[in-house]
């Protein structure tokens, strides 16, 4: 902070001088904030090409993609696990397989299919009736 006492012994130029020199300094200050921002983002580029060509950041060994279970393998596995939490809980009760899923019959499914085109044409016509007027 500049004390009063010399602020008043300068001229209107010498204020509006230092107004602009001040500006300049923030601009610059800004654009040495950007040039270290783009540097990192250079040198995090830079590594990931290394990292892709097998330079200094390579990885040891290649990342291997995780394997999928089957559904009923995960099942397998959730059994398994459920019968040693109940060995360790003291609790003796068997471990039950769910029930089987439900689905709809076939005439089920076709009154859920002609409800959904019934739907459907009456959301085209009041469609095609607003853009008619």
């Amino acid at each position: 902070m500049i004390p009063n006492r010399v602020l008043r012994r300068l001229s209107v130029r010498q204020l509006q001088e230092a107004i602009r020199q001040k500006k300049r300094l923030d601009r610059l200050s800004q654009l040495e904030s950007q040039l270290e921002r783009r540097q990192r983002e250079v040198a995090k580029l830079q590594r990931k090409i290394e990292r892709q060509m097998g330079g200094e950041h390579a990885p040891r060994q290649p990342l291997k993609r995780r394997r999928r279970l089957s559904a009923e393998a995960r099942q397998k596995l959730s059994e398994a696990a459920k019968r040693r939490w109940a060995k360790v809980k003291g609790a003796v009760r068997a471990v039950m397989k769910p029930a089987r899923r439900r689905r709809f019959s076939a005439e089920g499914l076709k009154k859920i299919a002609d409800a959904a085109r019934r739907r459907w044409a009456r959301f085209r016509a009041e469609k095609k009736q607003q853009q008619a007027p």
